[in-house]
C-alpha cells in the first residue's frame, strides 16, 4: 500500500509512477547448442531460467533482465600489502649435563634475518553490460517452480576435428571449436548433434574470440589402438 497526502487548489488528475525493489528472484542463463550433420548451420539458444519467489505474482508486468554484476556498495577493492618471511635457518644443539647426558634438543636461530615486501529479446547494450527485455506483458507466478523464457537464437561459428587421446580412451571424439562473442555467460548446456541429445556440460563465461570446445559423441567407425615404442 501507498499513501500519497498532497494540498491541491483544484480538483485535478495527477499520474503517480512508483518502483520498489524486491528480495528472492533471480535468473540464471543455460545453453542449447544445435549441429546439423551437414555441419553448415551451428545454432545456439540462450534461454534463462527465472525464479520467482517473491510472495507476490507478477500479473501483466514488463520484464526486462541484465546481466550486470550487483554491487553492495560502490567502494573499490584495495590491495593491501603481503609479507613474505624467509625463515631463518635453524640448527639442532644438544644440551646436556654435567655427566654428558643429553637433556633436550634446542632449536638455535641463525644470526641472520630477512624481510620482502609485496607490492529473443531486445537485447539492449549498455557501457557494462546487456539488457534482456521481453515483448509484451507476461505473468509470472511466485512459486518455486522456475520459469523458462528464451532470450535469443543465433549462428555460432566454429570448427570441427576429431581428437583422441589413446592414452586415455580408445575412442575417437568428434569435436566443436567454437567462437563465441561477449554475450555468453557461465551456464549450463544440452548439446545436439543431428538431432540427437548428445549430453550436458558447464559453459564458463569467456572473453570475446576466447574459444571453447564442445564433445559432439564418439565415433565408432575410427578405432585407434596406442603400441607403447621403447
Amino acid at each position: 500500500v501507498i499513501e500519497i497526502l498532497f494540498d491541491s487548489k483544484k480538483d485535478q488528475k495527477i499520474n503517480v509512477e512508483t518502483s520498489y525493489l524486491v528480495y528472492n528472484c533471480s535468473w540464471q542463463p543455460f545453453y542449447k547448442i544445435n549441429v546439423p550433420s551437414d555441419l553448415k548451420e551451428k545454432k545456439i539458444t540462450m534461454l534463462s531460467k527465472i525464479i520467482q519467489k517473491t510472495g507476490e505474482d507478477w500479473e501483466n508486468v514488463k520484464l526486462s533482465i541484465s546481466n550486470a554484476i550487483p554491487l553492495r556498495g560502490v567502494s573499490l577493492p584495495s590491495l593491501n600489502p603481503w609479507f613474505l618471511n624467509i625463515y631463518p635457518e635453524r640448527k639442532l644443539q644438544m644440551k646436556k649435563d654435567k655427566l654428558g647426558k643429553v637433556l633436550l634438543y634446542e632449536m638455535i636461530p641463525a644470526t641472520s634475518e630477512k624481510e620482502a615486501g609485496m607490492v529473443q529479446a531486445e537485447r539492449k547494450v549498455l557501457p557494462l553490460s546487456f539488457e534482456y527485455e521481453f515483448p509484451g506483458l507476461l505473468s509470472i507466478k511466485s512459486k518455486e517452480e522456475e520459469t523458462i523464457l528464451s532470450l535469443f537464437e543465433k549462428e555460432i561459428k566454429g570448427e570441427t576435428f576429431y581428437l583422441s587421446i589413446p592414452k586415455k580412451s580408445n575412442l575417437t571424439y568428434f569435436v566443436l571449436e567454437a567462437t563465441p562473442d561477449r554475450e555468453l555467460l557461465n551456464g549450463y548446456m544440452n548439446v545436439y548433434f543431428s538431432g540427437r541429445f548428445i549430453g550436458k556440460t558447464y559453459l564458463k563465461e569467456k572473453k570475446a574470440g576466447e574459444k571453447f570446445y564442445l564433445n559432439l559423441g564418439a565415433d565408432r567407425n575410427v578405432k585407434v589402438k596406442r603400441i607403447k615404442v621403447i
